[in-house]
């Protein structure tokens, strides 16, 4: 961690090994780049804007939705759940008007 001193006139001195930690940071990708990316890899890849214009479509993609993403949360935590469970759990989450609604927004937003 490096402290940066201040000067008596209120600015801060650079530390002589910032230039290059900067540097560093400056390589990374765009925001829009990485968020296209995470779509790619997020368990909601396979929605199409035709599938949210059709009311039985869009049913049968928010509830797959929650599916997908509760067996990689599942995963990820190492969790055994069975598909009883994750059905009950997919139903209640895509009843409750908030998730419902953000989930909704997002596959929009990642809908090819």
């Amino acid at each position: 961690m490096e402290i940066n001193r201040i000067r008596p006139n209120g600015g801060v001195e650079q530390s002589p090994g910032t230039e290059s930690g900067n540097a560093k940071f400056k390589a990374q990708t765009h925001p829009a780049q990485q968020s296209e990316n995470a779509a790619a890899a997020s368990p909601l890849a396979g929605v199409t804007r035709s599938d949210l214009a059709d009311a039985t479509k869009r049913e049968d993609a928010v509830k797959q939705s929650f599916e997908r993403l509760l067996d990689d949360a599942a995963t990820k935590l190492g969790v055994a759940i069975t598909d009883k469970q994750k059905q009950d759990l997919a139903g209640f989450l895509q009843n409750d008007p908030l998730l419902r609604g953000k989930l909704l927004n997002h596959l929009s937003q990642i809908a090819k």
